[in-house]
């Protein structure tokens, strides 16, 4: 069984160094960003692609474009870190939902991003696939759907397990499901 080994909650001002720990290969990190409590410090903006920079002037509310440019800036400074690339060099791959993702052939790191509101998560995992999500009532509907998954007993069924509440986020485990059409 895998765990969550560690749970971030960013918030303060540009000033401000984070650790950033060692990601084993059994390790799910999992880094909530509190959007409207950082500072946009010029590194997390200056690391963005044209094409990133170009999707945060489409916001219509400079809010909402300065938590997409905090969210994507972090990210590409955790994976820098992981990669061992500056965080302007990383390429993302999109799924054709949108979804950004690394090329699983250059390295086994697998992240999720997501930002809801004035939060963000990001999730990396060293082998296997991670997913994180923040919007409201996902929590209620995953757990819902595990419940009633898991009350049929068949093998082929998924899994949820509770992990625990932090700062009034609740992570749980799932087992991945894939899909072949």
């Amino acid at each position: 069984a895998h765990s969550i080994t560690a749970i971030m909650i960013v918030t303060g001002t540009s000033s401000m160094r984070i650790e950033i720990p060692a990601l084993c290969p059994s390790d799910v990190h999992v880094w909530i960003l509190r959007l409207d409590s950082i500072e946009p410090v010029p590194a997390l903006v200056a690391c963005l692609s044209q094409d990133e920079r170009a999707r945060a002037d489409r916001y219509h509310f400079a809010h909402d474009a300065q938590r997409y440019r905090i969210t994507r800036g972090a990210l590409r400074q955790l994976l820098s870190r992981h990669l061992a690339v500056a965080p302007e060099m990383i390429q993302f791959q999109y799924s054709k939902e949108g979804r950004p993702t690394l090329d699983p052939s250059t390295s086994g790191l697998s992240f999720s991003v997501t930002h809801s509101g004035a939060r963000a998560a990001i999730a990396l995992s060293l082998g296997r696939a991670v997913g994180v999500d923040l919007e409201h009532g996902a929590v209620a509907f995953f757990r819902r759907e595990g419940e009633l998954a898991s009350a049929l007993h068949h093998p082929h069924i998924l899994r949820t397990s509770p992990i625990e509440v932090v700062d009034g986020v609740e992570f749980f485990e799932m087992e991945e499901v894939k899909q072949t059409l």
